[in-house]
């Protein structure tokens, strides 16, 4: 069994890691890269070392984040696509709603259930990421045995599914492949757990007298959940976006305890722009459904709405707002539940000089979608791996060594395992 990692052996974001069992071929991931701030990169590029030439059995994604499966679009149509099934959904919506819709077929598998790739064994165990549906991968072939962690951490809602893998830890693995995101970072992360995040959010709501604004990832579920429970909790209605509101009727579909656009504590905000941009994806029916239950408010609307609310906001819908007239008041308040440093983007200067003109200062609220420097040497060494791969990082090599049998991978070259 050889191993490639073609990218993010070095650099954080943009997974593509190959596997190859004689002729046989395995793909997990195939991120687009980040830039250097953070976010996915606009140019679109397969890794140069990655041979697409050559038969692949299949290809593995473990979450719908972009830089997971970003190139899914670049990859031949006769490699067979495997993800969960919630992952598909997210990412075929994703990918309509930014003008790419993805025309290929996929396969799926179910968590804790074996299944044949070529002459690999894959086994998808579920686990805790700001990301839903995300996975962890044991592989077998040849009688070697990899371990793929994907992204993950241990202080969100599903936590439980990690801390069962670390007590309970797969035997006689000859390579653990982990990421390690947050390595040389823990200065500028939280580690809260979304059970503390939900109670920030109550504190914020009891201590502002005007609306409570929040501007976080319409795809990140567990911090979703955790504002629509403290809204709930402060007895106020959590009002999303038509973005929001989709990704949340996707997921419930498998997870019926995610909170969707038709309970009765949340409301839909529907913006000119998402209207016009559901109306091109041939979806209006979805706002017209809420529509007809009366949830759907448009921004007008919401101006002259009176009491305490959570409302969520993001860059691109300031405009909105800005052309229909919306006052901000001074007693409103802005949470920005995000990474911090993606609100010093040039993307996030509207909002930040919107909410600034009405002498609002941003809040934070947040947890890292990562795991902690510890969390990670709790998984490696419980794990006991003969090799251990840091990638998806770019910690000093000296952080790298601190781990049991460190390999230092490099983009493009091959590790025999």
């Amino acid at each position: 069994m050889n191993l490639t990692i073609h990218h993010s052996a070095s650099e954080i974001g943009g997974n593509c890691i190959e596997i190859e069992s004689g002729v046989h071929r395995l793909i997990l991931d195939i991120g687009q890269p980040l830039d250097k701030e953070g976010e996915t990169a606009r140019e679109k590029k397969l890794p140069a070392t990655l041979d697409i030439s050559k038969p692949v059995d299949g290809l593995i994604i473990s979450h719908p984040h972009l830089d997971h499966f970003g190139l899914l679009s670049q990859v031949p149509q006769d490699w067979h696509v495997w993800s969960g099934k919630a992952t598909e959904n997210i990412i075929r919506f994703n990918c309509e709603y930014s003008n790419q819709p993805l025309v290929r077929e996929f396969r799926n598998f179910e968590n804790k259930k074996p299944f044949i790739v070529g002459q690999f064994t894959v086994t998808p165990f579920l686990t805790d990421h700001s990301a839903f549906d995300a996975y962890m991968f044991l592989v077998e072939a040849e009688g070697k045995k990899l371990f793929y962690s994907g992204d993950f951490r241990m202080t969100g809602r599903k936590k439980y599914l990690v801390e069962n893998i670390i007590s309970r830890p797969h035997e006689n693995i000859d390579a653990l492949i982990i990421e390690g995101t947050n390595l040389g970072r823990e200065d500028k992360k939280k580690y809260w757990d979304e059970e503390r995040i939900e109670q920030e959010f109550i504190n914020l709501i009891d201590s502002t007298k005007g609306r409570v604004f929040v501007t976080c990832s319409g795809q990140n579920i567990d911090r979703l959940v955790s504002i629509y429970k403290a809204a709930k909790k402060s007895g106020i209605p959590f009002i999303i976006d038509t973005y929001t509101a989709k990704v949340l009727s996707i997921v419930n579909k498998h997870c019926s305890s995610i909170p969707t656009a038709d309970r009765e504590e949340i409301k839909m905000l529907v913006s000119s722009r998402l209207h016009v941009k559901f109306d091109k994806m041939g979806d209006l029916v979805f706002i017209d459904n809420i529509c007809d239950e009366n949830k759907a408010l448009s921004v007008k609307r919401l101006n002259i709405r009176k009491g305490k609310s959570v409302i969520l906001i993001r860059d691109s819908m300031v405009s909105d707002f800005q052309k229909n007239g919306f006052h901000l008041s001074p007693d409103d308040a802005w949470c920005w539940s995000m990474w911090s440093d993606y609100q010093k983007k040039d993307s996030s200067r509207q909002i930040t000089e919107w909410f600034a003109s009405a002498g609002i200062k941003p809040q934070s609220i947040h947890t890292s979608g990562h795991a902690s420097r510890s969390e990670l040497h709790q998984l490696c060494d419980s794990i006991n791996a003969a090799k251990n791969i840091i990638i998806h990082s770019d910690a000093d090599d000296s952080i790298r060594r601190e781990f049991k049998n460190p390999i230092i991978a490099i983009n493009g070259e091959t590790i025999n395992i």
